[in-house]
């Protein structure tokens, strides 16, 4: 067996690319073999298209030969990797890359990614997309438990489709580059921060959470009717647009923020919640939503309006609850008890 030189890097996320093929093999395609490290090229098979077949990764007689010789290093930012039904293939302590990821469905036990925290840096860079099987049970990404270390989720492509569920403690950063984030499984994020940058769909009965750290999405946001987002710590905050078709709630009693520095769709429909003596929802865009069947609950905590903000559904706000408007805005409710 060589000895490799490891550097870290993990980046990963959920997406569906709507570009790269998925059935057709590639030479020198990666595919798990069993579960473990990412960085041992014994739990790796490759696919030799000179052989028309799949061998070890660490079988040099026969990959590492011919016209089209495989690498027999783990999936580097040129390869295309797959992470089979019934694996889990870690990354810790050190830097990948992958061009194009794909986690596997099963019935039974899916594929899953799992992203360890290290005293040393953790990151992975998918650099073409990642995309998270839709079946029984859909492909997932994992954080697992750990001390120290920063991990890093790099996920770059245009079309990213979450699946899967995403979950975990995460105490470094996820970016997501891409132009379009559909999220049809589950987001949480209990510490550090994720950013994205593209246009996110939070679709299906897509489970959005915060319970720590902050959540950035510089785009617009469609809420489906069927999703939800639950903030109960942290800072959720949207740099576009967002329409709640959804529900949106500020749970617990921990210090929990959701700021709207650009204007809520019109066309939201759904229900808002804010029932946390230290949550505050702050409108700091003028909004005005005229669709009539939405609530906003003001059970405990503030709406903080810092900009004019007409709301033509029902508001009900109990005595403990704050409204909290800047000079010379306004807030409008077209019917509640209050």
């Amino acid at each position: 067996m060589r000895n490799h030189k490891r550097t870290l890097v993990l980046s990963m996320l959920c997406g569906l690319l709507a570009a790269p093929t998925v059935n057709a093999q590639e030479n020198c395609e990666y595919r798990s073999a069993t579960s473990g490290s990412w960085v041992n090229d014994a739990n790796w098979d490759c696919y030799s298209v000179r052989l028309e077949g799949w061998y070890p990764c660490d079988d040099e007689m026969n990959l590492n030969d011919g016209d089209e010789p495989c690498l027999l290093d783990p999936p580097d930012g040129t390869r295309k990797a797959t992470i089979r039904a019934g694996h889990v293939v870690h990354v810790a302590g050190s830097t990948q890359a992958v061009r194009v990821l794909v986690i596997e469905d099963d019935a039974t036990t899916p594929g899953e990614l799992q992203l360890r925290l290290s005293s040393t840096t953790t990151s992975l860079t998918i650099n073409d997309g990642l995309d998270m099987e839709t079946g029984t049970n859909d492909g997932r990404i994992a954080f697992a438990n750990g001390s120290g270390g920063t991990p890093e989720l790099i996920i770059d492509g245009d079309d990213i489709t979450a699946a899967g569920d995403i979950a975990g403690s995460v105490n470094g950063g996820i970016t997501v580059n891409g132009t379009g984030f559909t999220v049809s499984g589950s987001l949480s994020v209990t510490a550090g921060t994720l950013t994205v940058d593209g246009g996110v769909v939070l679709s299906g009965s897509s489970a959005t959470s915060l319970s720590g750290g902050a959540l950035t999405l510089n785009d617009s946001v469609v809420l489906n009717s069927s999703g939800t987002v639950s903030v109960t710590a942290g800072t959720l905050t949207f740099n576009g647009s967002f329409e709640n078709d959804g529900a949106l709630s500020i749970t617990g009693s921990s210090e929990a923020d959701v700021v709207f520095n650009a204007a809520i769709a019109s066309g939201s429909s759904g229900d808002w919640t804010i029932d946390n003596p230290n949550g505050t929802l702050r409108v700091s865009a003028a909004s005005t939503v005229t669709d009539s069947n939405g609530t906003i609950t003001l059970e405990d905590g503030t709406l903080d309006v810092d900009a004019t903000f007409q709301f033509n559904g029902k508001m009900d706000w109990t005595r403990t609850g704050i409204i909290d408007v800047a000079n010379t805005k306004q807030f409008v409710a077209a019917s509640g008890d209050l």
